[in-house]
C-alpha cells in the first residue's frame, strides 16, 4: 500500500503502510491531521488502503474536502 500526498507548495510524501517505518510516518501523519491511528490502522490491515483509511476519518471530522 502507498499513497503520496501533494500540496500547492509542491510538498510530497509517500507513505507505505507495509513496514514499520511505513506506520510511523502514518502515525505521525494522523497526528497532524488529529484522526485516530488506532483507527486507521485497524482499517488498513482489513484491506483498505492507506488513503481511504485516512478519508474516512478526515470525512468523520468535515475535514473530508478541506
Amino acid at each position: 500500500m502507498e499513497m503520496i500526498l501533494k500540496s500547492s507548495r509542491g510538498l510530497h510524501v509517500r507513505l507505505k503502510a507495509d513496514d514499520a517505518e511505513g506506520l510511523l510516518k502514518v502515525s505521525q501523519l494522523c497526528e497532524l491531521l488529529e484522526i485516530s491511528y488506532t483507527g486507521v490502522r485497524a482499517r488498513i490491515f482489513r484491506g483498505e488502503t492507506v488513503e481511504a483509511a485516512i478519508h474516512h476519518f478526515l470525512d468523520q471530522k468535515g475535514g473530508g474536502d478541506a
